[in-house]
C-alpha cells in the first residue's frame, strides 16, 4: 500500500511539472514577452555583469593582474555595447534611471580604471544621452550626486614637470642612431661590450618613457576633466522637473547646484568660468520650467522658494556675477517666479492656463 502510495506521489509530480512545462511552452509561443518587458529585463542587467563575464573568459575565478585590467575593460565594455548601449531605446532608459551610470564608477575604482578608460566610458554615456531631449532630475541628481566622490581619486593635486618640445618618437631614434654611430666606430668592439651597449640603450630608453608617462598622464587628465565639464553641461541642459512631483523639486535644484560646486570643491573642475558656466545652465534650465509649467505649481511651492532666495539662504545666489553689469542669477529667477505665480493664480482663480509640456 505504502509503495502504492509513492508510486501514486510521484506520478502526480511528474504530471505537475510536465503540465507546468508544456503551460510554459504554451505561454512563450502564444503569449511572447512584449518588447517593453524585454527592454525591462535587458536594462535591469548591472553593468557590472559584462565585467564578471569579461575576467571568467580572461582569468577564470582569478583576479585580474595589474597588466590584464585594461583588457579586461575593453572585452567587458565591447559586450556592453553590443548587448545594451545600442538598443534603440537605452537613451530613454538612461535618461530615467542613471543606475548604469553610476555603477560606472564604482566599477572604475574597483578595477583601478585609469584615466583614458574612465574618459571613454564617460564618453560613451555622454554621446548617449544626446539621443534624448528630456533627462528625469532625479536621475541627474543620482548620477551628479555620485560624479565629485566617484571621479575624486583621478584629480589629485600634484605637481607635473612641464612638456618637452621635442617628440617622443624623435629623440628615441636619436638615442638609437647614438649607439649604433658609436658602435660603427669601434671596429675591434667584441659582442661582450656591444651588448653591454645594448643594454645601456635600452636603460636610457626606458628611462625617458618613465619621464614621458606622466605628460602623457596629465594630458589625458585634462582630457576627462573636459568631458567631465561637457558631460555635466549636458545634463544641466536636458534636465527637467515634474509639476506632479512638486514636493521634490526645489530641493532637487539647490542640491544640482550643490553637486556643481562639490565639483570645483574637489578640483575636477578646476576653472571657476567653468563652475560659473554650469550654474547659469542649471538656473536658466530651472526658469524655463517654472515659466512652461507655473500654472501647475501649487502657491506654497512659490511662497517656499520666494522666501529662500529673497533671505539669503541659497548661497550661490548670493555671489557676485563674474561678468559686472549682467542681470544676477538671484535676479533672474524672482522675476521667472514672480511671473509663474501670476499664472498659477490666474489658472486656480479663473481657469486661464497658459501652455505646458507636460500632462498633469
Amino acid at each position: 500500500m505504502k509503495r502504492n502510495i509513492k508510486v501514486i506521489a510521484a506520478t502526480a509530480l511528474l504530471c505537475l511539472v510536465t503540465a507546468t512545462t508544456l503551460q510554459a511552452d504554451y505561454d512563450n509561443e502564444y503569449h511572447p514577452l512584449t518588447s517593453e518587458t524585454r527592454e525591462i529585463q535587458l536594462f535591469s542587467t548591472p553593468l557590472r555583469s559584462f565585467f564578471s563575464s569579461a575576467q571568467i573568459t580572461r582569468t577564470g575565478d582569478q583576479s585580474p593582474k595589474k597588466e590584464e585590467q585594461n583588457e579586461l575593460y575593453v572585452q567587458a565594455m565591447q559586450l556592453y555595447i553590443e548587448r545594451m548601449y545600442n538598443d534603440p531605446h537605452y537613451a530613454k532608459h538612461l535618461s530615467q534611471d542613471a543606475t548604469h551610470m553610476v555603477e560606472f564608477f564604482s566599477l572604475a575604482a574597483d578595477f583601478e580604471l585609469n584615466n583614458e578608460a574612465v574618459y571613454t566610458g564617460m564618453r560613451l554615456f555622454y554621446n548617449k544621452l544626446k539621443e534624448i531631449d528630456v533627462i528625469d532630475d532625479t536621475a541627474a541628481l543620482h548620477l551628479l550626486d555620485e560624479l565629485p566622490s566617484g571621479l575624486a581619486t583621478y584629480f589629485p593635486m600634484i605637481r607635473t614637470a612641464p612638456f618637452q618640445n621635442e617628440r617622443p618618437s624623435k629623440i628615441i631614434e636619436n638615442l638609437i642612431l647614438s649607439q649604433l654611430t658609436d658602435h660603427l666606430s669601434r671596429s675591434t668592439q667584441d659582442s661582450d661590450e656591444f651588448f653591454e651597449g645594448i643594454r645601456h640603450l635600452s636603460d636610457r630608453i626606458e628611462n625617458f618613457i618613465q619621464q614621458q608617462s606622466p605628460h602623457q598622464e596629465a594630458e589625458m587628465k585634462e582630457m576627462l576633466r573636459n568631458q567631465t565639464t561637457q558631460f555635466c553641461e549636458l545634463i544641466l541642459n536636458k534636465v527637467m522637473w515634474y509639476p506632479s512631483a512638486y514636493e521634490d523639486i526645489w530641493e532637487n535644484f539647490l542640491n544640482l547646484a550643490h553637486c556643481v560646486q562639490l565639483l570645483g570643491v574637489n578640483h575636477i573642475i578646476n576653472h571657476m568660468d567653468h563652475i560659473d558656466n554650469l550654474l547659469w545652465t542649471l538656473v536658466l534650465r530651472f526658469k524655463f520650467f517654472i515659466e512652461k509649467c507655473g500654472s501647475a505649481l501649487p502657491e506654497e511651492l512659490f511662497t517656499t522658494m520666494r522666501h529662500d532666495i529673497e533671505s539669503g539662504s541659497v548661497l550661490f545666489l548670493e555671489a557676485n556675477e563674474l561678468d559686472a553689469g549682467i542681470t544676477s542669477k538671484k535676479e533672474m529667477l524672482l522675476r521667472a517666479l514672480a511671473m509663474a505665480e501670476t499664472k498659477s493664480i490666474a489658472f486656480r482663480t479663473h481657469g486661464i492656463i497658459s501652455d505646458t509640456i507636460f500632462d498633469v
